[in-house]
Formats: structure tokens, C-alpha cells, sequence
């Protein structure tokens, strides 16, 4: 993998949503991580500014102190670009661009697509630890996926407690 498209929004206009070989491979981890602790802040905080999309996708799937199977990693791959892909469906090439109502969206989109309620959970626990770490890392400044409807709510729930 080139370190050039992690960083350059346009290199990936049609994400593919099967994860490559090319994403699995965790090599170019430490050195996008040395460019982007390079501009880190008074408060310990990296600056993400150049980090596409995507690479934040490959920041998250491959961060240290999580000890995740190859299985693990090629369906967080898989979710995150499907949702990548619904991002650049509605015209937006950055996460950061997304309202509420679209996150929404979509995730009435994966609750009529996928009615099995484990499947539909594993999908929204990627998308939520995602979300929750893009927010705890201030690439974001809000949380849209927190922010979910009760009744998508009590299905993720139903899910979990079975």
C-alpha cells in the first residue's frame, strides 16, 4: 500500500467493499502514525488533517493494544468500506461531512436488509466502535452514531441479551 493514498481523499473515489489484501497488511501502520503524531498538540492529541477516509479506516482496523483475528480484520474492512461507499453515494468524500440524519439513514438501510438480529448487530458494533474512535481521537467533534433511534436500539439489544 502506498502511504500517499491513505493520505489523498481523491486516490479512492470507488472503494471496493471487499478489503484488499493491501489494507490487511498492517507494515505502513508505524509509518503513517509517525507523520501523524509529528504535529501532535500540547494536550497529546494527533492532528489527522491530511488522513483520508480511508485511512483512518486502516488506523483503526490495525491500532495498537487491540489483538484482533485476520477474520476480525477483514470484516471490519468489509463494513467500514460498504459504508464508505455509502458516504461517497451521497456526493461527501469526508465522514466529517455526514448529518445525523444520514447515519441514520443508513442504518434503516441495514436494518431492512439484514432482519437477523445477530447480523445486524455485528454490522452497528463495527460502525459504533468506529464512531466512538474516530470521536475519542477528535477527528470528529460529534458522535452521529450514538445519537440512534430507540426502536434500532432495542433491536441491537434483543440482539445481544440472545
Amino acid at each position: 500500500m502506498e502511504i500517499n493514498s491513505i493520505f489523498n481523499p481523491a486516490s479512492f473515489p470507488d472503494v471496493q467493499p471487499l478489503p484488499s489484501s493491501r489494507l490487511l497488511d498492517d507494515s505502513m501502520y508505524q509509518s503513517v502514525m509517525l507523520l501523524v503524531s509529528s504535529d501532535e498538540d500540547d494536550k497529546g492529541n494527533y492532528n489527522y488533517d491530511r488522513v483520508s477516509n480511508l485511512g483512518m479506516i486502516y488506523l483503526y482496523v490495525h491500532r495498537k493494544g487491540t489483538k484482533r483475528k485476520e477474520q476480525t480484520k477483514k470484516d471490519c474492512f468489509r463494513e467500514l468500506l460498504l459504508f464508505l461507499n455509502y458516504v461517497h453515494s451521497l456526493g461527501k468524500l469526508d465522514l466529517r461531512d455526514l448529518s445525523r440524519f444520514e447515519v441514520e439513514q443508513y442504518q434503516m438501510q441495514l436494518e431492512q436488509a439484514y432482519p437477523k438480529t445477530t447480523t445486524l448487530a455485528k454490522k452497528v458494533g463495527i460502525l459504533n466502535s468506529f464512531f466512538d474512535w474516530l470521536y475519542r481521537e477528535e477527528y470528529t467533534t460529534k458522535n452521529s452514531i450514538k445519537r440512534i433511534p430507540l426502536r434500532f436500539t432495542l433491536t441491537v439489544l434483543v440482539a445481544i441479551i440472545h
